[in-house]
């Protein structure tokens, strides 16, 4: 055989073997733990009084908290650079080896992209040749532990298009829109927009797996269909027992029962999201732990709600910083357990008012216990007292 073509074999061999290192198992979720039994009121009508399109005004707030978003939003796109550019390191070195793979096998190893607009689910992924749907490039993803981001382009993605939901985004993979704008740029949304039958009463638009990864997307459920409708939950983002480090990071997510429901996992990261228009923003269930920070959870019936003392939602367990707008909600917080780390936050009020009952509005109800912490109370803008 000639030496050329020798080395050519060689380097193939080479670069297989640096992949098959590079690439970790990934564990899928379980599906069989029973679903929270504690009773909630109906959610609101879905369009009744609520424009998904208005901006939740908060530049008069201090600077710290628009340094911290900017802050997060650079350290989100240095990885995002990072990753193209193993991309690309990883598609020269296959070129330099001269391998003719079919256009069917050359979808890059570290990211596949999916354009609503411009893509096909017969393509390869690739960025010149991406993928049609969220739900192809999951599926490949899946299949593939050397995919580790999957980048969407700014569209509509919902069943009209192919969209099979819930979308399980895999273990270890980080689905990625427009962080920046967190998926909500005026004309140019990543607008995921679906519902689909999870493990009832829960019906779900996005499913996360253990060490995986939501940035950049605006989301929001369909109605259940009008034969399923009853005690059902149309669920935003559902990270279910027994999931672990799963980062919410810059999402836009409206109009869903819960916003995030997080029932029984462990070591979640809620940074930077605007949750708004919901039954309850961001939900934490059967012992859910999590770190809460620099969020804007507003104009829902209940703005955080710790079934258990899990969440930090600044100066806890977790090292949150804090700096959560919590304002504007029917009840900013809710707590049934008690002892939640509560620091640095804004608020409708300073000091926050609490209640033990319904009726009027109040910061926080009361239902198992003061929070361990609320030092460092600051007074959103805007503010509803």
């Amino acid at each position: 055989m000639a030496g050329p073509a020798r080395k050519g074999i060689a380097a193939l061999l080479l670069a297989a073997a640096a992949v098959t290192a590079a690439c970790g198992a990934r564990t899928s979720l379980d599906e069989t733990r029973e679903p929270d039994e504690r009773g909630r009121d109906s959610a609101p009508d879905r369009g009744e009084g609520f424009d998904a399109s208005a901006d939740v005004t908060t530049d008069a707030e201090p600077d710290s908290h628009d340094a911290s978003l900017d802050a997060l939003d650079e350290t989100s796109h240095a990885r995002d650079s990072a990753a193209r550019a193993d991309a690309e390191a990883d598609s020269g070195a296959d070129a330099d080896s001269g391998a003719g793979a079919d256009a069917a096998d050359a979808s890059p190893c570290a990211t596949v992209y999916v354009d609503a607009v411009h893509g096909s689910d017969s393509s390869d992924g690739s960025a010149g040749s991406p993928f049609r749907t969220i739900t192809k490039a999951a599926t490949v993803a899946a299949a593939n532990t050397c995919v580790t981001t999957i980048r969407v382009a700014e569209g509509t993605y919902d069943a009209a298009l192919g969209e099979a939901f819930p979308i399980t985004v895999p273990a270890g993979v980080a689905l990625v829109g427009d962080e920046p704008n967190k998926g909500a740029a005026s004309g140019a949304e990543v607008f995921v927009h679906g519902l689909g039958s999870y493990r009832l009463p829960l019906w779900a638009t996005l499913l996360m797996s253990s060490g995986s990864t939501l940035a950049g997307l605006e989301i929001t459920p369909t109605a259940i269909p009008p034969g399923d409708a009853g005690n059902e939950f149309p669920e935003g983002v559902v990270l279910d027992y027994p999931t672990t480090n799963v980062t919410l990071r810059n999402n836009t997510i409206l109009n869903a029962h819960d916003g995030v429901y997080l029932t029984g996992t462990h070591d979640a990261v809620l940074v930077g999201n605007v949750v708004k228009g919901c039954f309850v923003g961001l939900a934490h269930v059967g012992g859910s732990t999590s770190k809460v920070e620099s969020n804007v959870v507003t104009q829902n019936s209940y703005g955080v709600d710790a079934d258990t003392p899990g969440p930090d939602v600044g100066g806890g367990a977790f090292g949150s910083a804090g700096r959560n707008v919590l304002s504007c909600n029917g009840k900013n917080a809710s707590l049934w357990e008690g002892s939640v780390a509560m620091a640095n936050n804004y608020w409708d009020h300073v000091p926050p008012t609490t209640t033990s009952i319904g009726g009027a509005h109040a910061d926080i109800l009361l239902a198992g216990g003061m929070p361990s912490t609320l030092s460092g109370a600051m007074l959103a803008s805007p503010n509803c007292p």
